[in-house]
């Protein structure tokens, strides 16, 4: 049974913006998802309610947004290229000036290496479309995306 069928639900509605087709009050108001939110969670199973949220996100008009998919994918590697590039110069230039590597210089290059392993995780996540809203996410997708996180 989904959950819009729900007595609470078809019952809010009318009680904050009068109709259903009021389509600027559904969408707009703050006091109408403050009180669906209740409802919702208590009536609801997690799919039903990512399904409800991708409902309203249609109806309202509200784009998918893939942007933050791409922007993480380019901020990941921009920062691991900047990791390995400054913990790269300062072991060359420990060596170059004859001061050898000593503890701090190791840890930091440890403390590199498992970043680097935890940041391969976050872009097997994005490989799965993880970034964008999660009920635009197929099953599938979101199980392969919170296996690696």
């Amino acid at each position: 049974m989904l959950c819009l069928q729900f007595p609470c639900l078809l019952t809010l509605i009318p009680q904050y913006c009068v109709s259903s087709s009021n389509t600027t009050c559904v969408c707009h108001s703050a006091e109408l998802v403050g009180a669906m939110r209740p409802c919702v969670y208590s009536a609801c199973n997690i799919t039903e309610a990512l399904r409800l949220q991708k409902f309203q996100q249609d109806s309202c008009g509200v784009k998918n947004d893939n942007s933050r998919k791409s922007y993480l994918f380019r901020q990941t590697w921009t920062i691991i290229a900047l990791s390995v590039f400054f913990v790269g110069l300062r072991c060359i230039a420990r060596l170059r000036l004859g001061a050898g590597m000593g503890i701090d210089d190791w840890a930091m290059v440890a403390a590199l290496n498992s970043y680097i392993i935890t940041t391969a995780f976050a872009l097997m996540a994005l490989k799965n479309n993880f970034g964008q809203h999660t009920y635009y996410l197929t099953t599938r997708e979101l199980t392969e995306s919170l296996k690696v996180s």
